[in-house]
């Protein structure tokens, strides 16, 4: 067993301790001495946990990546070493690598998309249209991978482990229906009106963030292996729909 002491900021108090307690108490660990106090940063919160230290890792990185962490630091209390310190902004996550020209941007749009949750995507396209070009599609498809991380922790984390079709099935068919109206199809989602399409920004295939979504929600369990989600057909390039699709990689 080992205590930790995470410190994180946040920018609202309401319903964040209950949040984290709930992420501590997934991994193992019992929450010991919770704190908030109010920095110039806006919220901090000090969480002292005792836990199997083998569910650190995976507990230092639900803490740092969660949508409404800005800052987040841990330290192991008895002596012992340090544990790993991540800034919540710069921690790469491993469908698309943040470059530091819009990792920031996109982990302060994150709180607003948890704020307005389902009701993002208005919020995603202003969000686009202040990136360069030159990082727009990276930065669109982090930010979906972030917020299907997010999602997948919210409403799915506590079900069976499923193969990939079922995930697809059962978590990302239900999930993408509470951004926009869609369909599964022969195993490919079918996006029907997809927002990033025709609206000057894009000049390919258009639905990056949509694409990062379902990795984010896919990928967030760790037990499916590698698999590969594509934009077989996009709206941006004439399409009647957007489809994207599912393929296990040997």
């Amino acid at each position: 067993m080992i205590d930790v002491e995470f410190k994180i900021t946040a920018e609202r108090r309401e319903g964040l301790l209950v949040e984290l307690g709930r992420i501590v108490i997934n991994c193992g660990y019992t929450l010991l001495r919770p704190r908030t106090a109010t920095s110039g940063e806006g919220v901090l919160v000090t969480l002292a946990v005792r836990g199997p230290e083998r569910n650190l890792s995976a507990l230092s990185e639900q803490l740092s990546t969660h949508p409404l962490a800005q800052s987040f630091e841990s330290a192991v209390l008895g002596g012992k070493a340090s544990a790993p310190q991540v800034n919540a902004a710069q921690k790469p996550r491993p469908a698309a690598r943040p470059d530091e020209a819009y990792a920031r941007e996109v982990e302060a749009l994150l709180p607003e998309l948890a704020r307005h949750f389902p009701k993002v995507l208005p919020l995603v396209v202003g969000f686009e249209r202040e990136i360069s070009p030159e990082y727009l599609d990276e930065a669109s498809r982090y930010a979906g991978t972030r917020l299907g991380a997010w999602m997948f922790k919210r409403d799915y984390s506590l079900g069976a482990r499923l193969n990939l079709a079922d995930s697809v099935k059962q978590i990302a068919l239900p999930a993408m229906r509470s951004l926009r109206s869609c369909e599964l199809v022969d195993g490919k989602l079918i996006v029907k009106d997809s927002p990033f399409c025709g609206n000057g920004l894009h000049h390919g295939k258009s639905c990056h963030f949509l694409r990062g979504c379902l990795e984010g929600l896919l990928n967030e369990p760790g037990h499916l292996g590698s698999f590969d989600v594509e934009e077989a057909a996009c709206r941006n390039l004439g399409a009647a729909r957007c489809i994207f699709t599912f393929t296990p990689v040997d």
